[in-house]
């Protein structure tokens, strides 16, 4: 009897532990990341020295010498540390981490040779070859071995610019931590700023303690006349900080100041010109410690697989339709997934007897069918599933091999017939559009826009000063992740001008793209991303952007007008910094570019109605609260429907600002204030809030049909009379 207890207790045991194994040995296995009170600790004492004194000294550097880098440089180390001062500071390795992503892990060896002695020219290159799990084997085993830890994490910085336009930045960090002793470490950590930054106004002096929150002190005026001045902003750059520091018996870290390391006090130095390594949260897979958060996140993996499948099938198609393009091909794959109906296998063009590899690209267009719907099961998975973390890595993993295989295969067979490889996925295809056999979506007519993935950010309804026929249309992606076209179309009122995107089309977050009329030649020495026919009327016309499902996602209307634009001097329509719209200060435009600062007065041509005009001041507040919560709005309507977007007046940093106010004198029932949460990251409720109205009598009230919302970062609400 005691020998069967025994023996159940044993076998209790061994069952337990297989099942934690796993977990506690994965565990161990990034054991080189450092906690967050670590890491925070390191970047505290950075912020407090030697980036305060790197501030003032670089000021004092910039007087005497003002052709040189020290005011730019010095605006750089003010944001840094204005970025760390923030109370967002975010550490992303909170938890273990599963896995790297190759750049995060290139970045890390980038900062490495500054840290410890050794030959490293060559593991940038290495790391390229590498898969991303034998990539993650290699930094875990060279961490280890040199007994190197590393922490990453963002600082974001919300202000007003010195141009008094908003501004959101993002400050992303690197720390490499190499021991020296008992509790003694070299440490390195790289600031990187990504993006041109439209920096804020100098405030305060360089005197006195210049680590505030509110103390932006540095020589603006110096850096606005000099050479580093690139059109008003900070180009991208990296802040180093390099130096030796102790841990007390509480795990606290302050600066070495022994005398062996007297010459070696902490520096800063700050890089322009340099590549700028673009990581974030994104390149750190959790562990299953963090199931809820990285099961989206490797959801998010596989739906690019799904992508990617697709990508193979519309390169299928592109084959058949170049070889021979009036034939009927987009029948010949059959979805397998039970929510689609299944189509007749079309009959495929005739290659001129090379039949195997006919039926060849239609295996493997059908077999990448199959890995897209296994992979749209995945995503479309309930949060409350069974389906562990273990198994979704298992599942990318496999999925990720299976379309890898299927790509290597559409490489054979495109080779073996001898003919012209179609368009890469991803590139959208340079035909008429309005001979596509696609059915208008007539019904998002109808439709308010969702206007948060992709909205039309810039129109040359007027054409240029060559010729009124040179028109154009700019995209750009205004959410955080990747947006693909395919199934998305562009129509206007007549339906004169029709695009039908058709295959994979990737739009980067932030970025851009762009349609031109008939050529390529509408834009000189920009190329399209894709060519298209169709005019646009120059009064009484409509434009409509809508995705795969139908849904409106922008709009503009010329009713009878364009909102914007000026077809006198030919400067364009493009989206200002509140994405209402505003006349370019460029002729022809800023084509896949970022916008210009706005024309500062529209000029006969552009696009405004006639008629008396009237000024309404509206204004949103918090319940309860002193200040305004968001921003003052002076906007000036027609008595003709028109969106406004004015100046202005913040008089604190905003989360919530008023972007759009239509005001008619119809039906008071279209009238619409629109509302924008300009935070990266913070959900706003709008419970308790107000909309303020100041008239010639008297302030009052607006009364919102309800104030039930919660405006997600980047999102728009509008509320109607």
């Amino acid at each position: 009897m005691v020998m069967r207890k025994r023996l159940k207790n044993l076998i209790i045991f061994c069952g337990a532990f297989f099942i934690f194994a796993p977990l506690f040995v994965f565990a161990q296995e990034n054991s080189f990341v450092l906690k967050e009170k670590q890491a925070l600790d390191l970047v505290s004492i950075i912020r407090k020295y030697p980036l305060t004194d790197a501030q003032r000294d670089f000021y004092d550097q910039s007087i005497y010498d003002a052709d040189s880098e020290y005011s730019i440089k010095t605006g750089a180390v003010m944001l840094v540390k204005q970025a760390i001062l923030q109370s967002e500071l975010d550490y992303w390795l909170v938890k273990m981490p599963a896995e790297f992503s190759k750049r995060f892990i290139k970045a890390v060896y980038k900062i490495v040779p500054a840290i410890t002695v050794g030959d490293f020219s060559g593991i940038i290159g290495l790391i390229e070859k590498y898969t991303v799990e034998q990539a993650n084997k290699y930094i875990d085993k060279w961490m280890k071995e040199n007994k190197v830890q590393i922490g990453s994490g963002i600082g974001k910085y919300a202000f007003p610019s010195f141009k008094n336009n908003q501004q959101v930045i993002n400050i992303p960090y690197i720390i490499v931590y190499s021991p020296t002793g008992v509790n003694k470490a070299k440490i390195v950590v790289e600031f990187y700023s990504q993006k041109p930054i439209e920096p804020p106004e100098s405030r305060g002096s360089a005197e006195g303690n210049m680590d505030w929150a509110t103390k932006t002190s540095w020589p603006k005026d110096r850096w606005i006349t000099s050479k580093y001045n690139k059109n008003n902003k900070i180009e991208p750059f990296i802040v180093r900080v390099k130096g030796q520091v102790v841990k007390d018996k509480y795990g606290n870290f302050s600066w070495d100041k022994t005398v062996e390391v007297k010459l070696q006090q902490p520096s800063v130095e700050v890089e322009f010109g340099e590549a700028v390594p673009e990581i974030d949260q994104s390149d750190i897979i959790l562990s299953n410690i963090q199931a809820n958060q990285s099961q989206g996140f490797i959801k998010d993996k596989i739906n690019e697989i799904k992508k990617k499948a697709q990508g193979i099938i519309d390169q299928v198609k592109n084959f058949f339709a170049i070889f021979k393009p009036t034939a009927q091909i987009s029948s010949f794959v059959e979805p397998t997934g039970d929510s689609s109906p299944t189509p007749e296998v079309g009959k495929l063009p005739d290659l001129g007897g090379r039949e195997d590899q006919q039926e060849d690209l239609k295996n493997l267009a059908q077999q990448s069918q199959e890995i897209a719907d296994q992979a749209e099961q995945v995503v479309s998975e309930p949060e409350n599933a069974t389906t562990t973390y273990e198994d979704l890595l298992k599942i990318k993993a496999d999925l990720e091999q299976a379309i890898k295989e299927k790509q290597a295969e559409l490489d054979r067979l495109l080779a073996l017939a001898s003919l012209e490889t179609p368009l890469p996925t991803g590139q959208a295809t340079s035909t008429d559009s309005t001979s596509s056999p696609q059915a208008i979506c007539s019904q998002a007519t109808t439709q308010e826009p969702d206007f948060d993935k992709v909205i039309f950010n810039e129109v040359t309804w007027m054409g240029s000063t060559k010729s009124s026929s040179d028109e154009w249309i700019e995209l750009k992606n205004i959410s955080v992740k990747p947006i693909d076209l395919n199934g998305w179309q562009i129509f206007n009122k007549t339906q004169g001008l029709k695009i039908f995107f058709t295959t994979t089309t990737i739009v980067s977050p932030g970025g851009f793209f762009l349609l031109e009329r008939t050529d390529d030649n509408t834009v000189p020495k920009i190329k399209a991303d894709r060519i298209y026919t169709g005019a646009l009327a120059n009064i009484d016309e409509m434009l409509y952007l809508v995705n795969s499902n139908c849904v409106l996602q922008d709009k503009i209307k010329a009713t009878p007008y364009w909102p914007e634009g000026d077809n006198t001097t030919k400067e364009t329509m493009e989206r200002n910094q509140f994405y209402g719209w505003q006349t370019s200060s460029v002729v022809g435009g800023t084509p896949k570019a970022k916008n210009s600062i706005g024309k500062s007065k529209p000029s006969s041509g552009s696009g405004s109605s006639s008629g008396s005009s009237k000024v309404v001041e509206v204004g949103l507040q918090q319940q309860n609260s002193t200040s305004t919560a968001s921003s003052t709005e002076q906007a000036t309507t027609t008595d003709s429907t028109s969106t406004s977007t004015g100046s202005v007046q913040a008089t604190s940093s905003p989360q919530v600002l008023i972007v759009e106010i239509q005001i008619t004198d119809g039906s008071s029932t279209h009238d619409f204030i629109k509302l924008f949460n300009q935070s990266t990251s913070t959900v706003v409720s709008l419970s308790g809030w107000q909309l303020k109205k100041k008239t010639s009598s008297l302030n009052s009230s607006l009364k919102p049909n309800t104030w039930r919302y919660r405006i997600s970062p980047y999102e728009q609400a509008k509320n109607r009379k």
